[in-house]
This record gives structure tokens, sequence and C-alpha cells, in this order.
């Protein structure tokens, strides 16, 4: 009798550790395919691996009514999620994130202009020159987007995204306004963006809806420049050995964020999470797999110095960025967008 009593005590206490180690879970709201396949090598299983709490997938193609419905139903069955920042500005000013915990997220190395209170830059993805290595003969190679208008010096078609969001920014910078000065104001000169637009619209072969197309098109001969994204063509370039290059000058980046959704379970576990994947070890480990830019400026300790030349947020490449500004974008979208689209109609 006292046998089975103690193994009946060993079977309860048994079963109790294992709802404990159940509960010890977290689920992250991230993008599919080879981008969580990254986010998991890099950021779930270490930190599962140093903590033992479970990190779940769940995916989604940044829908902004994913996130609201849940919220307002109170049904959220993330912890974390992975928000694009026109996304997280609608989010903050609907009050969909909680504040972020900077005193278990620990900031000090991360880039200033991705931190706020309700989020952190995970990565920076950049819309890039990409150009034709058809140039290299050249004495000089495309290096800025008022080199993208120089049709005479650079003969050949050109791509561009179908989309007022960084043309806008593109066409001021082809017109000769310095980055610190795009957003004057902020706001965007809209006419003076169009005019510009007026003089390259002839040249443009294509205007691009999947972020392959222009690199396929820059690769097949069809353009022999592109405004593409960066990521794309350096893989395009680096790993693919496509006839073609890039310049980080004038590129323009936005950032994928870590926030909380409000009313999240757990929270203090989301904090710990985020802080794990903010490590620059880590960053480095996603980009070799999938190469956006870290959010660490320490990240490029720990990269051999020939690759993290090459990408974004280095920071001598860097420097000569300008950063999206997604609140503008948010508020003028969608005014913006019908004279867009009538305007590529002419």
């Amino acid at each position: 009798m006292k046998i089975i009593k103690h193994l009946a005590f060993i079977i309860i206490v048994v079963s109790l550790f294992s709802c404990n180690r159940k509960e010890k879970a977290i689920t992250v709201l991230s993008f599919g395919g080879t981008f969580a396949e990254a986010q998991k090598e890099a950021y779930y299983r270490p930190f599962e691996e140093e903590t033992g709490i479970t990190v779940q997938e769940a995916n989604y193609n940044g829908e902004y009514g994913k996130i609201e419905a849940a919220i307002k139903t109170n049904d959220i069955p993330w912890n974390v999620i992975d928000v694009e920042s026109a996304a997280l500005m609608r989010g903050i000013e609907n009050g969909l994130f909680e504040k972020l915990d900077y005193s278990i997220i620990d900031t000090t190395d991360i880039i200033n202009a991705v931190i706020n209170d309700y989020a952190v830059g995970t990565d920076i993805y950049s819309l890039s020159l990409g150009y034709s290595k058809a140039f290299d003969k050249l004495d000089s190679q495309p290096n800025s987007w008022k080199d993208f208008w120089d049709v005479e010096k650079y003969p050949g078609f050109r791509t561009l995204k179908k989309d007022p969001k960084f043309n806008f920014e593109i066409a001021l910078m082809a017109d000769g306004v310095p980055i610190e000065h795009i957003y004057d104001g902020d706001t965007l000169d809209i006419e003076r963006a169009f005019r510009k637009l007026d003089e390259i619209k002839p040249y443009i072969k294509v205007w691009w809806t999947t972020g392959q197309q222009p690199i396929q098109l820059l690769a097949d001969g069809e353009v022999v420049m592109a405004g593409a994204f960066g990521a794309r063509l350096w893989t395009a370039e680096h790993l693919d050995n496509r006839p073609l290059a890039l310049t980080w000058n004038q590129s323009i980046a936005d950032v994928d964020y870590w926030a909380v959704p409000k009313g999240a379970k757990d929270k203090e576990l989301a904090m710990k999470f985020i802080n794990s994947s903010l490590q620059p070890e880590k960053q480095v480990n996603f980009s070799k797999i999938f190469p956006l830019g870290p959010t660490n400026k320490r990240a490029f300790e720990y990269i051999d110095d020939s690759v993290a030349k090459e990408l974004n947020t280095y920071p001598e490449n860097f420097q000569k960025h300008i950063i999206l500004n997604t609140k503008y974008w948010q508020k003028n979208e969608e005014k913006i967008i019908d004279r867009w689209n009538e305007w590529l109609l002419k």
C-alpha cells in the first residue's frame, strides 16, 4: 500500500511538472515562408534552448484587420507580433499594442530610429537602385536616382514599383532634393514628384507588383535599372550569380517591428523573447539565412567584414539611406492613390 501511495505521489508531481512546462509557451505571429524559417533558426530555437519556453508559430500576410479583430473581440492567441511599420503606426493610433517594458528589453545598441514606446525594430529592408552589370564597361556605374533618370548615359528601359510610396521619394531625390530634406515639414512635395516622374515614365517598361519581378526583368535583360528590394538584389547578385548589382546610396529603408498586442497574456515572457531576439549574434544568424539588415549596431562585429559591408544597415551604408516616413503615408496614402492610378493611365 505504501508503494502504491508513493507511486501515486510521484505521478501527481510529474503531472503537475508537465502541466507547468506546457504553460511556458508563447506564440509569435509573423510572416511565412523562408522568412519564418529564418526566424525559427535565428530566434525561436535559441530562445527555447535558453529558457525552456516553447515558441509556437502563427503566420499571416500582414493583415491589419486580423490583428484588430482579435484585439477587439478579446480573443488574442499571440504574445508577440512581427508587424510592418504602416500597420504599427495605425495600431498605435487605435490602441492595439502594449507599451514595451524597456527595463527588460535592452536597446542600448539598437538603431535609435527603430525604437518607440510600443515597438522595436527587428530588421530593416530597403528599396534600392539595382542595375545591369552591362554598365561595368563604362567609366562609372549608376549610383543615384539622378543616374536612374539619365537615359543618355545609361540607355535602356527601367522598372519601378507600382505604388506612389517609395516612388515620390525617389523622384524628389532624382530632382536633387537632399535626403535630409525629403520630408521637410513632415510632408512630401508631390507636385514636384509628379513632374519628375513625368520625365522617366516613357522609359518605365514595367510597374512591378511582386518583389521578384524586377529581379527577373534585370536578369533577363528586359530592363537595365530597377527600384527593387535590396535583399532580393543582394541575393541575386551574391548567391544566385545574376548579372546585376546594387547601390545602397539613396536607398529607402522601412522596418519590421516586434510588438505586443493589447491584452496579450504572459507579457513578461513576450518582453524576454523580444530582448533575446535583439542580441547581435542572433540578428547575424537571421541575416545569413535571409539577407535583411540587422537593427543592432553591434551585429557587424559578428559578420565577416567583406559580407557586412554589403548589408544595408552597415553603418557606412545606412547613413546613405532615408527612412520611409510611415506617419506621412498613413495619413495621406488613401487620398494620393487615386491620383496616382489616374496618372499611370495617362
